[in-house]
Parts: C-alpha cells; structure tokens; sequence
C-alpha cells in the first residue's frame, strides 16, 4: 500500500525519526567553543552537550539488519562451496545457514543490549 508515494515502512521511518529527534535525549557531542579570558584574550575550551540525533537510531537498525543478513548469506555460499566439494549436497548447505543462523541471533541480541545500554 502506498501513502502519497510513499510506502508503508518509508513513513515509519520518517515518523519515527521526527519523534527521536524530539524525544530522545542520547549521546554527547564534543565541540569547541572561544572564549575570552581575563585581559582579553581569547581561549579554546572544549564543551559537550548530549544530543539526539536520528541518524544515531538509522545506523543502528542498518547495523541489526547487516548482522542478521550478512552471515546467513555467507553460510549459504559457503555450504554450496563445501557441498559441491564434497559432492554432500544439501547437508553442508543445511548445516551452514543454520550456523549462520545461530551466528545472526548472537550478534542481534548483542547489539539490542547494547542499544538498550546507550543512556
């Protein structure tokens, strides 16, 4: 289903964003900023303040969905590659993407923890 254009997960993300950037409050960011000191002269000191950003939560959900994808695919190509070397087909085809399977979990509920962890 399209909305104006967009599709249903283009506006979710596009809601989703507006209301991190409202709500969130995550992260700090050092900057510099000049001040002048006593007799006039100017100083560099160096300031952080926490700030949102929803470009933060759009790497992360890039992030999961690489971690999830990238070692499926790979244990795939790889029980192909050992499958036809073996002549064992689909047995290491099998065994691999639910190698990568177990591998996808692992690295998914390390990254929501430490997303959960982020102050």
């Amino acid at each position: 289903m399209q909305i104006a254009g967009l599709t249903k997960s283009h506006l979710f993300i596009t809601i989703l964003m507006k209301h991190l950037d409202k709500t969130m409050d995550v992260g700090t960011r050092a900057y510099t900023k000049n001040l002048k000191g006593p007799k006039g002269k100017i100083r560099t000191v160096q300031t952080s303040s926490k700030e949102v950003s929803s470009w933060f939560y759009l790497g992360k959900v890039g992030e999961i969905g690489y971690s999830i994808a990238l070692p499926i695919v790979a244990g795939a190509f790889i029980g192909v590659y050992l499958d036809r070397q073996w002549s064992t087909y689909p047995k290491a085809t099998l065994a691999c993407i639910l190698l990568g399977l177990a591998v996808s979990v692992a690295s998914f509920i390390r990254l929501v923890i430490e997303l959960i962890k982020t102050p």
